[in-house]
């Protein structure tokens, strides 16, 4: 059974939420560790942070492409 037209926008708003919150973040974050690269702070403290904001920005853009996937599916019902 195909889910309703009510619930796919639903989880288009969540997922598009997130995946902007994600990008968002992860950006913020990547700046950020770059900064306290150019600070003197020790590697351990600007790589990793630096790879788990990577992680995010990565995940905001999945999430970006898998709400304008679901935009698709929601419009193509109509």
């Amino acid at each position: 059974m195909k889910p309703s037209k009510k619930a796919i926008k639903q989880k288009w708003w969540r997922t598009g939420a997130v995946g902007a919150l994600c990008l968002g973040t992860g950006v913020s974050g990547c700046v950020e560790c770059g900064f306290l690269k150019h600070g003197g702070a020790p590697l351990w403290q600007w790589a990793g942070g630096g790879t788990i904001f990577l992680f995010l920005v990565v995940f905001g853009v999945v999430f970006l492409i898998k709400a304008g996937l679901l935009e698709k599916e929601w419009k193509d019902e109509s």
